[in-house]
Formats: structure tokens, sequence, C-alpha cells
């Protein structure tokens, strides 16, 4: 078993708020990417909801991954993002194949 965390986020934005929503996250892109340990952070939107936003982020160990949590960008997305977001779910997965 690998070391590796693969997190897939689903973000929706509130009523309206969609643009606002992808603004901030596409903030966080370039600076993550950047971050030691990670491997992958790729945003999508989803093709069934149009208010509803993907991030599918590897990071090399739960170290890296605690510290991309920790970034002052990372932490920045959450306090700008509150007044956008209705809905957010975060797991972690394993590959299994």
């Amino acid at each position: 078993m690998s070391d590796k965390i693969v997190i897939v986020a689903t973000i929706t934005a509130k009523a309206g708020e969609y643009e606002n929503l992808k603004a901030e996250l596409l903030k966080l892109i370039e600076p993550s990417r950047e971050e030691p340990g990670n491997i992958s952070y790729e945003l999508y939107r989803d093709k069934d909801n149009d208010n509803t936003l993907v991030m599918i982020e590897q990071f090399e160990s739960e170290a890296a991954f605690e510290k991309h949590a920790a970034s002052e960008h990372f932490t920045g997305f959450v306090e700008a993002s509150k007044p956008f977001l209705a809905e957010l779910h975060v797991k972690k997965v394993e590959r299994i194949a």
C-alpha cells in the first residue's frame, strides 16, 4: 500500500455564487501545486450540476497533505469562500486498480 494521499473534494456554490467560488478555488491551484509533496491539484466542474466543482488532489504523504491544509493559501481560501459555499464534502480515497 502506498503512502500517497488522494483527496476528492466536492464543492457546491450557493445559488448565483458559482463564479465567485470558482475564482477563490482557482487561487489555490498554483500555490498548491508548488508545495513540497504535491503530486497533482486539479479542478473540475460537475457536468450534472452547474453549481458544483470537484477538486482532486494528490500528495506524497499524509504529512504533505496536513501541511497543505495548514498553509496560508488554503486557510485563506476557507475564510474567503464562506459567503459562496453551500456544501463541501471531502473524501480520502485509495486506488485499488
